[in-house]
């Protein structure tokens, strides 16, 4: 999968393919686009920040995940994993529908996130799990 911020401007075609986090959460796949650097077809989608290789990929390519020592195989070349340090946050809220806020009212409006962590303690997020006034 891909992120919509690598291929911005580029054309999709459309997939009725779905993708699920390992929660269960559906990730919301908005096309496919062919990438020119190799012979590869990936999703697109702008709820994730980094690439990610499906088990499908996975398994036409031979991976072997060593856990232990931090490789992967890929067809027969091992490649050293590189772990970067960094703490999930959220980047973006989106307002997934349209919403009419009465004044002095509380209303719980729809939106959509970057796909992280959002439990408490974990990255920070504490700020999205509290009630907060908007201006």
């Amino acid at each position: 999968m891909l992120s919509r911020r690598f291929v911005p401007y580029t054309p999709l075609s459309t997939t009725d393919i779905k993708v699920y986090a390992a929660n269960g959460t559906t990730i919301p796949v908005m096309g496919t686009v062919t990438v020119k650097f190799a012979v590869a077809v990936f999703l697109v989608s702008d709820a994730v920040d980094e690439p990610m290789l499906g088990i499908d990929w996975l398994e036409a390519n031979n991976c072997a995940w060593d856990f232990v020592r931090g490789t992967i195989n890929i067809a027969g070349k091992e490649v050293a994993l590189v772990n970067r340090p960094r703490r999930p946050v959220v980047r973006r809220v989106y307002v997934d529908e349209n919403a009419v806020i009465p004044p002095l009212a509380q209303v719980d409006v729809p939106v959509r996130l970057a796909w992280t962590s959002y439990e408490r303690g974990v990255n920070d997020t504490e700020w999205l799990l509290d009630p907060k006034q908007a201006c």
